[in-house]
């Protein structure tokens, strides 16, 4: 049964790789980044019900498969906002510190979907906001640079 839900994940996360990485659309970074927050969200609204099990699972109850085939994912949404970005060479902090920023985002997002306690537009609002801070503070960096297209 684990392998079952293994390869169900595999081809989750593949598929949602695939929209959320052909998502970043727009002339700065803020709006790619705004467009791949977007893409995100509906990707997760479609797996609703998985992403509210993981999200409240601990992780003794996700397998290690499960969970880096994840974080695997979330990796490759880092790497695309940091080229977005422009850092080309990340450190370890500001790597951890857009990981950390990816899951205040994932739990805002488990508010707007279990909870109903947020809109969507609070969700990207907050989520910008607090990538504003982590751009100029840690990552010295603007969002609002424009970006070369690809």
């Amino acid at each position: 049964m684990e392998e079952l839900y293994a390869e169900v994940s595999r081809v989750a996360a593949a598929r949602m790789d695939e929209a959320q990485l052909t998502s970043f659309r727009g002339d700065t970074a803020r709006q790619r980044i705004t467009s791949f927050l977007r893409a995100h969200m509906r990707a997760v609204k479609q797996r609703e019900g998985d992403a509210i099990f993981r999200a409240r699972s601990s992780n003794a109850a996700l397998s290690n498969s499960i969970a880096k085939i994840w974080e695997e994912s979330r990796g490759k949404a880092i790497d695309q906002v940091m080229a977005v970005l422009g850092i080309a060479r990340p450190t370890k902090r500001m790597r951890v510190s857009l990981r950390a920023w990816i899951g205040f985002h994932d739990q805002l997002v488990l508010g707007w979907l279990a909870d109903k306690a947020l809109s969507e537009t609070e969700v990207i609002e907050w989520t910008i906001r607090l990538l504003e801070h982590l751009a100029e503070d840690v990552l010295g960096v603007s969002i609002d640079h424009p970006v070369a297209s690809a």
